[in-house]
């Protein structure tokens, strides 16, 4: 799994990795786990937090984290990161100690789909309207030096568009993830929406944590409500987080709101956005994108 210098059709680069199925990831991440997912080994008790890049799969996990505290081997993976698939090592996975609060980005088809079922893995798939994916896909990029990505945000949005990003294409993988769970009951999953956890957060934590087996007291909840408010959580992550971007800034905290796509679409753009999910997600009963 090589780096690649991948051109979109402005002319512009990034640097990018391939699966063995040929899809865009990140040059950084280990090839043996990415391309090893399928055969991953799971245990009895584990929670899979899936999401495509950029709509909340840190702030998921924390709260996912948070809702199973009263498991001391939770309590102790502090850090997502750690705890992602595709940039572990098998022996640090097998090191953690159960139950395993994993995530990973991958596809529905890449999955360790029979040691999921098997194993009665619990997963919690969580999704994001794709104007806030794509802005905030769009910072990640251009403050990640890894990439060696710069670009106007209207030749970003074309790149995001077609799938020249590490996640491929989004419209792919969301509709992938809505097939598989639907042709797929055995499997244990939970889905998610970023836009009703930002406002209805009370409801959402009761709904993940009886999902998850943990209290619904509403004391309990509360306090973990205050502990994954946004401003809490980029103040205390700011300090541990593994990614900063060129001026010392934490490049995975940034807004963490709904609507601030709106400083960055134009009308035009907007209606260009709204064709598209038109035309590859229109007829999807499981996406219900919300933009306010």
């Amino acid at each position: 799994m090589e780096a690649e210098t991948i051109a979109d059709r402005n002319g512009d680069a990034m640097t990018l990795a391939r699966n063995n199925k040929g899809r865009l990831v990140a040059a950084d991440w280990n090839p043996d786990m990415v391309n090893g997912l399928p055969s991953l080994s799971m245990r009895e008790g584990d929670v899979v937090v899936c999401s495509y890049a950029k709509s909340g799969c840190h702030w998921t996990w924390e709260t996912a984290r948070l809702l199973m505290s009263h498991h001391e081997a939770v309590v102790q993976q502090t850090e997502k990161e750690q705890c992602m698939i595709e940039m572990s090592t098998s022996e640090k996975l097998e090191a953690l100690k159960s139950p395993r609060l994993l995530n990973n980005h991958g596809f529905f088809d890449e999955q360790p789909l029979s040691e999921m079922i098997a194993k009665g893995v619990k997963v919690i798939f969580v999704y994001r309207n794709l104007k806030s994916v794509a802005t905030s896909f769009y910072h990640h990029h251009t403050r990640f030096q890894e990439y060696n990505y710069s670009a106007t945000f209207d030749n970003y949005l074309s790149r995001f568009l077609d799938g020249l990003v590490d996640n491929d294409s989004a419209f792919s993988y969301l509709r992938g993830w809505e097939k598989g769970i639907a042709e797929t009951p055995d499997l244990k999953v939970h889905v998610l929406s970023y836009e009703e956890m930002k406002k209805h957060p009370m409801e959402e934590l009761r709904r993940l944590s009886k999902f998850l087996g943990g209290s619904e007291d509403e004391e309990f909840l509360k306090k973990v409500f205050e502990e994954t408010d946004f401003d809490t959580m980029q103040k205390k992550k700011a300090k541990t987080t593994l990614y900063f971007d060129s001026n010392g800034l934490p490049v995975m905290y940034r807004k963490g709101t709904i609507g601030d796509w709106k400083n960055h679409f134009t009308v035009a753009q907007s209606e260009l956005m709204d064709s598209a999910i038109q035309k590859e997600l229109g007829d999807s009963k499981m996406f219900k994108f919300q933009y306010e």
